[in-house]
This record gives C-alpha cells, structure tokens and sequence, in this order.
C-alpha cells in the first residue's frame, strides 16, 4: 500500500478518534481498547512516523462508532456512515443508562425499605 495513503488514511483515523473521545467523554486508556489497540500505540500513531493504524482498528471504528468507510479511506463524504442511525443509537443509549439509573434507585430505595421495615 502507497505509504502517502496510509498516512492520510491514519490523520482521518485519528482525526475521528479525536472527535468520538470528545464527543463521549473518554481518555485514551478508555477508548483505545474499544477499536482494538493500546493507548500507547495510539500515542505513537501521532509521534512516530511510520506506525499507521490497523485494518483492525479501522473495522472497530466503523462497526462501533459509525464512522463512514469511505470518509476514512478516501476523505470524501461525512465522516459518519449515516448520521440519523447514529444519532438514533445515541438516543437509544442515553435512554438504556436512563434505565439503568432508574433500576439502580429503585435498587437502593428497596435496601432502604429493608433495613427499616426490621
């Protein structure tokens, strides 16, 4: 593969992963697992010339983030596959930790009701 490519294909890759961190809230250590790589290789994609991401990474960024194929591997079109999916995924997930938070109280308010009705 054309090195020139490979590294414009790893600026977008980290271009996104730049976005998706800010986006949700997350450090290096949180997010680098989650597209199959260290945080350190991370790191060294940006310091080191010649250490260019993955196939790998790249098939976790698209699966997990939406971010679209063509956008990374040529630059052209919106960097997500699809923005309403992805923003009808986020809302789902927002409404899942909702849930979840509501679980969880409900968990503790019946702890509570347990330890007085003794």
């Amino acid at each position: 593969m054309d090195k020139t490519y490979t590294k414009e294909v790893t600026k977008r890759f980290l271009e996104a992963s730049d976005v998706i961190m800010a986006d949700r809230h997350l450090t290096k250590m949180e997010f680098a697992p989650t597209i199959d790589i260290t945080s350190g290789n991370l790191v060294r994609m940006r310091t080191s010339p010649g250490n260019n991401v993955s196939l790998e990474s790249l098939c976790e960024m698209i699966h997990r983030y939406g971010i679209s194929p063509v956008w990374l591997l040529t630059g052209h079109g919106d960097k997500y596959a699809d923005p309403a999916k992805l923003a009808a995924k986020e809302m789902l997930k927002s409404r899942i930790v909702g849930m979840e938070l509501a679980v969880d109280d409900i968990k503790q308010a019946l702890k509570i009701l347990k330890k007085t009705a003794r």
